[in-house]
């Protein structure tokens, strides 16, 4: 019985001993288990890391951590000026987007400092701010007559054109002279384009709407490199006479020379369009060959290398039907012929093929305009001259619009049906197989 008593409390003691070891082993491991593993403290200024270097004393290799450089001064001003007039570009441009007519756009960009008295629009202008003004200007002067008047009688609009224009070719609030500009431009790069695709597309589509720029026939177009020279001396006259105006209680006296910069502006903006290439979608496209063919002011080389370039940034996405319209209507009403305008009948004539709920997207005017455009374009052209490929492009476009006039007839103004029919007529679209001339 002795025995037996000793053997339970021994049992009992070694159980005692067991659980008290695992309770230790779990406070310790509860202690240590989120601890980071300890390694051998490196100073910083200096790390040693062994030479793979087949050297013969090899010896180990000292790394020395480089501090970043804080900017200059200098540049650390020209960040925070550069914010700061980006931050009062961007307040500006949402005021000229909420002025509710042209006089209110007049007085904002008067009231906004240098704007309209410095050179280049005095620092306070940046490009979009040039762009949404007369973009904005331009819609209030298409849809009312004397509001058009008006403005060109305003001398504060005639001081944005030239603010604009110097800001074109890099001038800046300091020149003050022809000279110290053209001595300038040899020296630096300020002759670099200052405005993008769009705000040119965007400028161009507003001097064609407020019908200021003279034609071909009264200012011969100049894309040669001292354009650049015209345009600013044509500037400089502008504002001497904005200012001899004035003082002599004059209005309007400077409309003429403005008139011959709205014209100079535009070639300064087909001159930079020979450099665009992938960064033209298809609307900056047709705004621009619309304005140039508006005013007269179309080139050759400048339409071909527009609509090359649109057609081919359009392999991946279908435009908008306004866009195709303008496109071919610019051709017709410029009379311009060439590789571009024939990439633009086979695309839209591929796209028509390939997307026949295509032509529901299409308004009636945009319908009349395409079909005057492509009749105006293939009637002026020498029959020799035309591809049987480019009257079959042709042939098959005006067979979706017949079916688009006859489905949606009560949609078309008698304008439009009158261009429309005039169109196919012209081309003998209809025509028995025996008297067609055209299309066979």
């Amino acid at each position: 019985m002795k025995s037996d008593r000793i053997s339970t409390r021994l049992q009992w003691n070694m159980n005692q001993m067991f659980l008290a070891l695992i309770v230790a082993l779990i406070l310790w491991s509860e202690s240590h288990a989120y601890l980071p593993l300890q390694h051998p403290r490196i100073p910083s200024s200096t790390r040693r890391m062994t030479s793979t270097s087949s050297s013969s004393d090899n010896k180990p290799v000292v790394i020395r951590n480089k501090k970043k450089q804080s900017p200059s001064p200098g540049k650390q001003r020209y960040n925070k000026k550069y914010n700061a007039q980006m931050q009062q570009a961007i307040a500006l441009n949402k005021q000229l987007i909420a002025c509710e007519s042209e006089e209110e756009i007049l007085t904002l960009l008067a009231m906004t400092p240098h704007a309209l008295t410095k050179m280049a629009g005095g620092g306070a202008l940046n490009s979009v701010n040039f762009s949404t003004a007369l973009h904005r200007l331009a819609r209030f002067c298409s849809s009312n007559q004397e509001t058009r008047r008006a403005t060109l009688m305003d001398p504060r609009f005639a001081l944005l054109l030239c603010s604009l224009a110097e800001f074109m070719v890099g001038m800046d609030s300091t020149t003050t002279s022809l000279t110290e500009w053209k001595d300038g431009v040899a020296n630096s790069n300020k002759n670099k384009p200052l405005l993008n695709s769009r705000e040119c597309s965007n400028i161009a589509w507003a001097i064609a709407k407020i019908r200021l720029a003279p034609p071909m026939s009264a200012l011969p177009l100049n894309l040669s490199d001292n354009q650049t020279v015209s345009l600013v001396e044509t500037s400089l006259k502008t504002r001497s006479q904005v200012l001899e105006g004035a003082r002599l209680k004059q209005q309007g006296v400077w409309i003429p020379t403005l008139s011959l910069l709205s014209g100079r502006i535009l070639d300064n903006i087909s001159n930079q369009s020979l450099t665009w290439t992938s960064k033209l979608n298809s609307q900056e496209g047709a705004n621009l060959l619309y304005a140039l063919a508006t005013v007269q002011r179309a080139d050759a080389s400048v339409f071909e290398h527009v609509s090359t370039n649109l057609v081919n940034n359009l392999k991946t996405l279908l435009p908008r039907p306004q866009e195709l319209s303008n496109s071919i209507y610019s051709y017709g009403k410029a009379g311009i012929y060439g590789n571009g305008q024939q990439l633009l009948l086979q695309y839209t004539a591929q796209a028509l093929q390939d997307h026949p709920s295509y032509m529901e997207e299409w308004k009636s005017q945009e319908i009349s305009n395409f079909a005057w455009g492509t009749a105006t374009i293939l009637s002026k052209k020498a029959l020799h001259s035309r591809s049987s490929q480019e009257d079959e492009y042709a042939l098959q476009i005006l067979r979706v619009i017949a079916r688009a006039i006859s489905e949606r007839a009560d949609e078309f103004k008698s304008q439009e049906l009158a261009n429309t029919c005039w169109s196919m007529a012209t081309l003998g679209f209809g025509e028995q197989e025996s008297k067609c001339q055209h299309f066979e």
